[in-house]
């Protein structure tokens, strides 16, 4: 993150529900929300206008509800 200039994010319990809800429910990927936090901090710079509409971006989902 140093080297690129990026920086943590730190997202509410609430917004890791969202994200985990919105990728269950998008995917049909069994993703647990540890592995759907990714998609949180997405949902967040978003909010936060890190991220514009027009950027692409990735997200993994690793790893799976038991």
């Amino acid at each position: 993150m140093a080297t690129t200039g990026g920086s943590p994010v730190l997202v509410s319990e609430e917004t890791l529900k969202e994200a985990n809800a919105l990728a269950r429910s998008g995917t049909g990927i069994n993703v647990d929300h540890t592995g759907s936090s990714g998609l949180a901090g997405l949902l967040c710079l978003r909010d936060d206008a890190g991220i514009g509409p027009d950027e692409r971006v990735a997200v993994l989902f690793t790893g799976a509800k038991r």
